[in-house]
């Protein structure tokens, strides 16, 4: 039915799941729920550190193609921010100790971006870089609610 079966990729990355979900685009629904499974079996410091590089990158651009100094200390802050907090989040686990706190704090940032965004979306009608920014700090923000609520279970303590 399918040109491959689910167990051989199990172990893989989001990244591979993708690929996998354009090479079965045929297929339908299912390729739709496997990316579907594939993102909200993440760890949640596997998008906040590319996220705060996204938004500190784009803060960067505004001061350079605007000279926006808000841009600047609102995008590098806040991107800053949430690389700090998945940085934080990866040594925790590591430590095999809970990182929700850094979960939570990210979601904090994350739901202010939104706001933030999505009130200049409303008051400029702007679609870049108001909207588009709003639109993935909301899916963001859903993301780690979704992993407050659900968080992932700690790394196993290998039985050597």
């Amino acid at each position: 039915q399918w040109s491959r079966a689910p167990p051989a990729i199990a172990n893989r990355t989001i990244f591979h799941a993708i690929f996998f979900h354009f090479e079965n685009i045929y297929s339908g629904v299912y390729s739709v729920q496997l990316a579907c499974v594939y993102l909200f079996h993440q760890y949640a410091f596997c998008f906040t550190i590319p996220y705060g590089f996204i938004l500190a990158l784009g803060g960067l651009i505004g001061f350079l193609v605007k000279g926006s100094k808000v841009s600047l200390m609102a995008g590098v802050g806040s991107g800053a921010a949430m690389m700090a907090l998945g940085t934080f989040s990866i040594q925790n686990y590591k430590r095999k100790t809970s990182y929700t706190m850094y979960n939570v704090l990210s979601l904090v940032v994350s739901g202010v971006v939104t706001y933030m965004m999505g009130k200049r979306y409303a008051d400029t009608g702007a679609i870049f870089p108001a909207a588009v920014t709003g639109v993935l700090s909301l899916v963001m923000s859903l993301f780690l609610a979704y992993r407050v609520v659900m968080p992932m279970p700690p790394k196993k303590i290998s039985s050597d």
